[in-house]
């Protein structure tokens, strides 16, 4: 039963909603219910206010369960267009490498392979967490231009001026690092992405410094109050050492669900 209660909660949360275009759906039901009403009016007069009731309380209940998933999923990624991008991506990988265990210097090492769906010239990367704030100097790209991040609420905005335009169905690639200042330097730390344009897949990988590793690790998917989370060896979060014997975790999100947020958390062992 806990199986199928999350299923059905899962498809609840991933089914996108109506275009405008079809909003005449909510006509029709408005026009069913009212001419359900005056049916069992008709038909059954003494009746008709029991029937008027109960309906009323049906419909009370659907408002109120239909408005609980809005609530729940409304994002501010859906006021700064995490639908309508010109993009699709294909895949996004990022590598976050600790420098230190005292967590004062990292590198983001950023992949991203898109799809053009309209004619594209720039995109937009969005980031935050503590620490120093970014600066251009901190950024270095691949073949693109970096535009200075400019700060929207508690996460910055990175725009990416590409080399070229890229026409409908067209695959841009883009790769860049960035240089990460005092961000890591707590008991407990995370990284977190949020899923902002239609994605196939998306991987996370942390690379602990030699000399310092961690206690404890779980992955956490997060959709408004929906929480799920993993411990490692669950839904592909995994923990394996590299040639230098430095702990590596990684995530591999297979079809992350637009406007979900996506966390890696740890509590640091050095």
């Amino acid at each position: 039963m806990e199986k199928l209660l999350k299923k059905i909660t899962k498809q609840i949360l991933t089914v996108k909603p109506l275009k405008t275009k079809y909003y005449w759906v909510n006509i029709v039901v408005i026009f069913i219910f009212g001419s359900s009403i005056s049916y069992f009016s008709y038909v059954d007069g003494q009746n008709a206010a029991k029937i008027i009731f109960a309906l009323n309380i049906v419909v009370c209940f659907t408002l109120f369960v239909i408005f609980s998933i809005l609530k729940s999923t409304t994002r501010l990624s859906d006021v700064v267009g995490a639908v309508n991008y010109d993009y699709d991506t294909l895949l996004s990988k990022e590598v976050w490498m600790l420098e230190n265990k005292a967590g004062t210097k990292a590198r983001l090492y950023k992949y991203k392979k898109l799809i053009a769906l309209e004619n594209v010239t720039i995109i937009h990367e969005y980031f935050w967490g503590e620490g120093k704030a970014p600066g251009i100097e901190d950024f270095n790209i691949k073949n693109h231009e970096i535009q200075p991040p400019r700060k929207l609420g508690s996460r910055y905005v990175l725009p990416i001026k590409l080399d070229r335009l890229y026409q409908k169905g067209e695959i841009i690639e883009i790769s860049y690092e960035r240089k990460v200042f005092d961000s890591f330097t707590k008991d407990e730390e995370w990284v977190e992405i949020l899923i902002m344009t239609n994605t196939g897949k998306s991987i996370m990988e942390i690379v602990f410094p030699k000399n310092a590793g961690f206690k404890e690790a779980r992955a956490i998917r997060r959709h408004g109050d929906y929480v799920e989370i993993y411990d490692i060896g669950m839904e592909k979060f995994k923990l394996y050492k590299d040639e230098n014997g430095r702990n590596i975790l990684n995530w591999e999100i297979s079809s992350p669900v637009q406007r979900e947020f996506y966390m890696i958390e740890w509590i640091w062992d050095r």
